[in-house]
């Protein structure tokens, strides 16, 4: 949730929580983590100290190859080097590898957390737009599993409206659509793609992933996703940036010329962008097709004057790949509530996974506020900024970890 240069390899700035629970940026800093030292071995170890000694303890289990992690500053460690933010410690406790950040081979890149990211943000936002043109193909290898940790900037951004929550869940199912790609087709791909008459192409749009997009403006407009012979009935995900503002109306969809029931109102998700955010990287995604030759057609009616559609690519997805959501804390020990943003951010999370499976939730209230006491301070920057001390990060890392361990992939 931090934020500073976001195409700097350095490390962001934190941002921080007011008490009417808005998100204000606030300047970088180091917060230094108190070590703990035991004075007498004859003595017990205070609580706190065989907390930080079991956050640090291998654990054992399912000991995944390929990590990947999406999320804002609370993933990606504002007050620690990469090496020392939870994801890191969470593979070293693992024996796992630590997850990539800007690899010099793009596609390996399994680090996708950045200070100040919203889940539906641009390139430049290292959000969902990011994810989308680093990996353009898809990743060269097979993730083991998803780690994500975000929202709460969307939330904070666009509101908490059943609009707002569905635009952070088409940005989440866009990002985890490219992570988990099997295959991508971009919107310039004629085996792949057919339109109707009325149809344009623009490129570079830091929004999309990276070709190109197209787009009408013409009511009644027809799109086709060409599913292929050997199709194996995977998950589909349709990626329908919203550039700007001008994006609305709405698409009603049918499968070989049957209509679905489905409808995605792209004039309800641009009410809630702002002047300040005016795009998103979103996606649908398309569930329980079978296996085989299919066409998927997405009509678009035009909404307020001057709307138009943009279509961009559609891929398909890996099956069998454990999502690991981390839920952001209700509160910190100073008593911030952070008002409802976390609260509607964590529950926009389970919106949009609910139809995936193996899907796994770690709540962080436990783990940074495990005695609900003033002790608990020392897992928090502070009341204004709350983020993650060093400390914070390792018990962050001791409870994903747990939970990483014990899944058992498809």
């Amino acid at each position: 949730m931090a934020t500073g240069d976001p195409d700097s390899p350095g490390r962001p700035g934190p941002a921080r929580w007011t008490r009417r629970g808005a998100l204000v940026l606030a300047a970088s800093g180091i917060a230094g983590a108190a070590v703990l030292t035991r004075p007498d071995r004859r003595a017990p170890a205070p609580a706190d100290a065989m907390q930080e000694t079991a956050a640090t303890v291998p654990v054992r289990g399912f000991r995944p190859r390929e990590i990947v992690v999406f999320g804002h500053s609370w993933a990606a460690g504002v007050h620690v080097r990469r090496s020392r933010s939870w994801p890191s410690l969470m593979a070293d406790r693992l024996r796992s590898p630590r997850p990539r950040v800007r690899s010099s081979n793009p596609a390996r890149q399994t680090n996708f957390a950045w200070g100040g990211s919203r889940a539906t943000g641009t390139a430049k936002e290292h959000g969902a737009g990011y994810v989308l043109q680093t990996l353009p193909a898809g990743p060269a290898t097979p993730p083991d599993v998803i780690l994500l940790l975000t929202g709460d900037l969307d939330i904070s951004r666009h509101g908490q409206s059943p609009a707002s929550r569905r635009l952070m869940g088409g940005g989440i199912d866009a990002a985890l659509g490219r992570l988990l790609a099997t295959q991508v087709h971009e919107e310039d791909d004629a085996a792949a793609w057919a339109y109707g008459p009325g149809w344009s192409t623009d490129r570079g749009s830091s929004v999309n992933s990276g070709r190109g997009a197209a787009y009408s403006v013409q009511d009644g407009a027809t799109f086709t996703l060409r599913l292929p012979a050997d199709y194996d009935g995977a998950p589909v995900t349709v990626g329908l940036p919203l550039w700007d503002r001008t994006v609305g109306g709405t698409i009603t969809w049918s499968l070989d010329g049957r209509p679905l029931d489905r409808r995605t109102d792209l004039e309800a998700l641009r009410a809630v962008l702002t002047g300040e955010y005016p795009s998103a990287a979103y996606a649908e995604r398309f569930t329980g097709l079978s296996a085989g030759a299919h066409e998927l057609q997405g009509t678009w009616r035009r909404g307020e004057r001057g709307s138009a559609i943009v279509v961009d690519y559609w891929s398909t997805e890996r099956r069998g790949v454990p999502i690991v959501c981390v839920l952001m804390p209700a509160n910190n020990p100073w008593g911030n509530t952070f008002g409802a943003i976390t609260t509607t951010s964590n529950q926009a999370n389970r919106e949009a996974l609910k139809g995936r499976r193996g899907v796994h939730y770690v709540d962080l209230q436990r783990a940074v506020n495990p005695t609900g006491t003033r002790r608990d301070r020392r897992f928090w920057d502070s009341d204004e900024s709350s983020h993650p001390t060093a400390a914070g990060e390792r018990a962050i890392a001791a409870a994903v970890a747990r939970a990483v361990a014990r899944l058992r992939p498809a």
